[in-house]
């Protein structure tokens, strides 16, 4: 079990486990539910959110809404240092980085996701399909024209 989970766990503060993949998910069902309500009547919000990426920003305050909501619970988001033997560093954590690429990018919570995995890799060179990404500033990005 790993080094934050075991003493949250025999505190009494963990009763649940929400896997950081369902922490995501739950991220981005707002961003669908929410980014629709902008979109033209007949236009589907991913085609409203390619050709307006800067309305994630409207969103922001539900994802971190959603977030402080699920953190109230006792329940452990685990992320992949949780796995690791190496110990936790000080740094923001992965959900942090995850809201802060949303926010900053204007990307989707999965980029946000793969961006901060990246970040804490030490990777700065991204190849994608998705020309989302090419807002991703202080990173290279190869993408398709």
């Amino acid at each position: 079990m790993s080094q934050r989970l075991l003493p949250a766990v025999r505190a009494g503060r963990v009763l649940a486990i929400l896997p950081y993949i369902a922490y995501e998910e739950c991220l981005f069902k707002v961003c669908e539910a929410s980014i629709g309500t902008f979109a033209r009547a007949g236009t589907p919000w991913h085609v409203f959110y390619k050709q307006s990426p800067s309305v994630i920003q409207q969103v922001l305050p539900a994802l971190r809404a959603l977030d402080t909501y699920l953190r109230a619970f006792p329940l452990f988001i685990p992320e992949p240092e949780d796995t690791s033997t190496l110990p936790r560093g000080s740094s923001p954590s992965l959900r942090e980085r995850l809201l802060h690429f949303v926010e900053d990018f204007n990307v989707l919570p999965r980029d946000g996701s793969i961006i901060a995995e990246a970040e804490r890799l030490g990777v700065n060179a991204l190849a994608t399909i998705d020309r989302d990404w090419l807002r991703a500033t202080g990173f290279t990005v190869f993408a398709p024209p």
